[in-house]
């Protein structure tokens, strides 16, 4: 039996909005990410903050917090050593959203990624069979 993909309501026409703060030649500021008028909610499983624009635990971070924010699902992967919780097809795109969509982004200006984009790109992924259970996920 497969798992049946959803997506929160409510977000139609949104998008996600980066930035970098404070960018000079040879310094990066730090990159923030907003969806609406809210800051993009990380869950702080990599520990070093979303980025993007390379293939990295930065943007592995912000691929999994894009698509916690995009699909609507139930939080039962334990992350972090078990001190927060993801969606299980959150987790299990994560790392393909990353390398298809956020280490493709430009490090150096301003992106915006369309709900609409996210949604279609999850409806071309497979998803993956039920698995009955929580599951644990420390990579």
């Amino acid at each position: 039996m497969k798992t049946q993909l959803k997506f929160k309501p409510n977000l139609f026409g949104e998008a996600f909005i980066a930035r970098r703060s404070g960018y000079l030649p040879g310094l990066e500021g730090e990159l923030s990410v907003t969806l609406g008028q809210a800051d993009l909610v990380v869950p702080g499983h990599h520990g070093s903050g979303i980025e993007c624009g390379y293939f990295g635990s930065g943007p592995a971070e912000l691929a999994l917090a894009m698509l916690m924010a995009v699909i609507d699902e139930p939080l039962t992967v334990e992350i972090c050593r078990g001190t927060q919780k993801c969606g299980r097809l959150a987790w299990y795109f994560h790392q393909s959203f990353k390398s298809d969509i956020i280490a493709r982004q430009p490090r150096n200006s301003m992106w915006l990624l369309s709900i609409a984009d996210i949604e279609w790109w999850l409806t071309q992924q497979t998803l993956p069979d039920d698995e009955p259970g929580d599951e644990v996920a420390d990579e």
